[in-house]
Order: structure tokens, then C-alpha cells, then sequence
């Protein structure tokens, strides 16, 4: 039991001596040199912080076999004070572990501060040359953004255009539609008038071709009724 005690208490201080380690920033010489994101230094620092990990994850182990040693074993003197010593040790082990998260945080946040001033010290360094390149760059990026929004702006315009010079003609050719509708219109008038002189006319000779008829009736009867005597004092009958 002492052992493991004394395990922990070992991987305690190298933990924390570990942790410092990390938090700690090596003095840089004048002159930034500041690695790019991604470099070695961030490897190392990644390095560090999971060997310390798995260190505390034995340290975490190491309390869970003191606790059940001291839940199973009858030779512990006092069980309540050695619960609460490992409730101690697993604060310890919890805080140690947020002070890794934190000490990790700073360390990237620092080589993150040092990425930006490296580079803003390199573009303060820039020769003139470098500076006109950077420059004509800028102004050709510029000019093409420029000549792509123009020509975006013409394709619109040209659309419109044709848009107009479309409902123009359609325009148009709803007008010529309307027109013969008309036409079509006035010219169904007309016949339709043609059709009611036409059936006027036939009902007309209709009254003629009936008068008619009845005024040969009436001649063959009053011709037959005037030329019988005479038939009989002839004696045709």
C-alpha cells in the first residue's frame, strides 16, 4: 500500500514538473523566427502533452488499485482516513489534468501570437521590389474583378435588351391576333346576316308557291264548275 502511495506522490511531481515544462516559453533570440503552424514545435509540444496524459492515466490507475486494496485488505488501520486521502488524490489527479488542458491552450495560443508576429515583422521587412510586386498584384487582381463585374453587367444589360425586343413581338403578334379576330369577327357578321336574308327569302316563296297553289285550286274547281253545263247540254254526259 505504501508503494502505490509512494508511485502516485512520484507521478504527481513529475506531472506538475512535466506541466511547467509545458507552460514555460524558451527565450527567443531578437530576431523573430517563428515556425509556421504545423512545424516541429507544434509536434513537440502534442508530444508532451499526451506523454503527460498517459502519465496521468497511471496516476488515475495507480488510485483505483489504493482504493480497492483498502476496500478489500483488513490490515488497513483506519479506512475512512485512507478513503479520504484517495479522494484527495483524485482531486489532485482531476486538477492536474485541468492544468494540463490549460497549460496546453497557452502554449498554442503563444506560438499562435509568435506565427503572427513573424509574419507581420516579415511583411514590415519587405524590400521595395516586393512590395511593387505585391502591389501590381493587388491592382491586377482589381482589374479583372473589375472587367469580370463589366462584363457581368453587359450580359445583364444584353439580357434585358432581348427581354424587351421579345415582349416587343409578342406584343406585336398579339396585336395581329386582335386584328383577325376582328376580322374574322365582322366577317361571321356578315354571314350571319347573309343566312337571315337567305331564310327570309325562302320563307317568302314559300307563301308565294302557297298562294299560288291555292289559286289553281280554285281555278281548276271554278273551270270545271263553269264548263260542266255546257259538257251536258252537249251531251258529253
Amino acid at each position: 500500500m505504501h508503494d502505490l502511495v509512494l508511485r502516485v506522490g512520484q507521478l504527481k511531481t513529475d506531472i506538475e514538473s512535466s506541466i511547467t515544462n509545458i507552460y514555460d516559453v524558451p527565450n527567443k533570440p531578437s530576431k523573430v523566427e517563428v515556425k509556421p503552424v504545423g512545424s516541429n514545435e507544434i509536434c513537440v509540444l502534442n508530444e508532451k502533452a499526451e506523454a503527460v496524459r498517459q502519465k496521468i492515466t497511471r496516476m488515475n490507475s495507480e488510485i483505483v488499485s489504493l482504493r480497492q486494496l483498502v476496500n478489500t485488505s483488513s490490515k488497513v488501520g483506519n479506512p475512512h482516513i485512507w478513503r479520504r486521502k484517495i479522494e484527495n488524490m483524485e482531486s489532485e489527479c482531476h486538477n492536474l489534468s485541468s492544468f494540463l488542458n490549460k497549460a496546453y491552450s497557452f502554449r498554442m495560443e503563444k506560438i499562435k501570437t509568435e506565427k503572427d508576429q513573424f509574419e507581420l515583422f516579415n511583411g514590415a521587412n519587405k524590400s521595395k521590389s516586393d512590395l511593387e510586386s505585391d502591389a501590381v498584384k493587388i491592382q491586377i487582381e482589381t482589374r479583372d474583378s473589375l472587367q469580370k463585374s463589366n462584363q457581368r453587367a453587359a450580359e445583364a444589360i444584353e439580357l434585358g435588351n432581348n427581354t424587351l425586343t421579345s415582349l416587343a413581338r409578342q406584343d406585336e403578334m398579339l396585336k395581329n391576333v386582335q386584328k383577325r379576330m376582328y376580322s374574322l369577327l365582322n366577317e361571321l357578321g356578315v354571314s350571319n346576316n347573309f343566312i337571315r336574308l337567305i331564310h327570309k327569302r325562302a320563307r317568302d316563296d314559300m307563301r308565294i308557291f302557297f298562294w299560288l297553289a291555292v289559286l289553281l285550286i280554285l281555278f281548276v274547281v271554278v273551270t270545271i264548275v263553269w264548263i260542266k253545263p255546257f259538257i251536258r247540254s252537249k251531251g258529253f254526259f
